[in-house]
């Protein structure tokens, strides 16, 4: 079997690795690269009415899940291989826009004995408060689902509404603020847009 062949055998398979590696490698570096390069927020006031829910860590990591969900839904090839270059421009803006704005956001001290909070003081201690705008949380949820919705509209309505509860999330987490959702909202709908451009040239 040629490299061609083995290629586009397994191309979406490839194409999902490197996104994957894309997603998370460059974000961890630059979200360490960015520790006290600034201590600019953009919390608002509305920011510190959302009470902090350390319960809705386990929406919020269950973007691990969200994001590869067009991998099962999305069975054509050359489709598929729109599906992870939309996703790698809204990554892309998302990096660009940490190197060149690096923003810190303001989070609470958890201090609970419970199992979340302990559970979200491991996210803490794991994730600096940078990487905040936009946010790839809301962006990367928000393209999976509309991508889905495109193929599937009941498997989209179900993720568009699990990427809902992932928006809301990073705000009771307090890893976002209410910018960096709408900034990740603009993100992500700029990603679908790239997402139908490539099926049409498709």
């Amino acid at each position: 079997m040629t490299f061609k062949e083995l290629y586009y055998k397994y191309i979406r398979e490839l194409w999902l690795l490197f996104t994957t590696i894309v997603w998370t490698v460059p974000y961890f570096y630059i979200n360490k690269f960015s520790v006290g390069r600034t201590e600019m927020g953009l919390n608002t006031y509305l920011d510190s009415v959302i009470p902090a829910l350390p319960f809705t860590v386990l929406i919020y990591v269950s973007i691990f899940i969200v994001v590869f969900m067009p991998y099962f839904i999305v069975k054509n090839k050359e489709r598929f291989k729109a599906v992870a270059k939309s996703y790698l421009a809204g990554m892309g803006i998302g990096y660009l826009t940490f190197l060149l704005l690096p923003i810190k956001v303001i989070r609470p001290v958890i201090i609970n004995p419970d199992l979340f909070s302990k559970m979200l003081q491991i996210l803490y201690s794991h994730d600096f408060p940078y990487n905040s705008f936009p946010s790839l949380h809301v962006a990367l949820s928000l393209l999976s689902g509309l991508i889905i919705y495109h193929e599937n509209k009941s498997w989209g309505k179900v993720i568009l509404i699990w990427a809902g509860l992932i928006a809301l999330s990073t705000l009771t987490t307090k890893q976002h603020t209410i910018m960096d959702v709408l900034g990740g909202l603009t993100v992500g709908m700029f990603s679908y847009w790239v997402y139908l451009k490539l099926i049409r040239e498709e």
